[in-house]
């Protein structure tokens, strides 16, 4: 079979000789622009994954930020309710002592 391509080819003169660099010009040209795809691929997945590892250590992070700011609003509303608490306490004392009087 390949022999009689060849002869073909060969048959064809200077065009079939073209031809026959063209085919393999062709092929070769898939195997590097597969090998290349191969490769941006490779590099597109590293970086997805590098995004994701930074998306994740953000997240990490501003949940940690996000506790602490929550821990400390709760710790300044208990502050301000003990103090309007004694507030009010005082103010009753005093209520109490000016109706003694």
């Amino acid at each position: 079979m390949t022999d009689q391509i060849i002869a073909q080819i060969v048959d064809f003169g200077a065009l079939g000789l073209f031809l026959a660099y063209l085919i393999f010009a062709n092929r070769e040209m898939a195997k590097k622009l597969d090998a290349l795809v191969e490769s941006f691929n490779s590099t597109l997945r590293d970086i997805e994954s590098s995004n994701e590892q930074r998306i994740d250590t953000m997240r990490i992070r501003y949940d940690a930020v996000i506790v602490s700011i929550r821990s400390q609003a709760d710790a300044e509303k208990s502050d301000l309710r003990r103090q309007r608490d004694e507030f009010q306490q005082e103010l009753v004392d005093l209520i109490k002592n000016n109706a003694r009087i």
